[in-house]
C-alpha cells in the first residue's frame, strides 16, 4: 500500500487503518504528497516499492 501523507481524497489516517487490517502479504510505503503523488512527484519511490513487492510476492 502506498500512502500519500498529505492525501485529501483518502485521508491518511483511514489509509493507515486499512493497512493495519490488511492480510499478508502486505507492505506500507508512506510518501510525501497527496493522492496523485505516486503518479507524479513521487513516482520513482512508488515504482520501486511496487517492483520490490511484486518481485518478492509474485515470482
Amino acid at each position: 500500500m502506498i500512502v500519500g501523507l498529505d492525501d485529501h481524497l483518502i485521508p491518511t489516517d483511514l489509509a493507515l487503518t486499512a493497512h493495519e487490517r490488511a492480510l499478508e502479504p502486505e507492505r506500507l510505503t508512506c510518501i510525501g504528497g497527496g493522492h496523485f503523488a505516486p503518479c507524479s512527484t513521487q513516482s520513482p519511490i512508488a515504482a520501486q516499492s511496487t517492483l520490490d513487492w511484486s518481485g518478492k510476492h509474485l515470482t
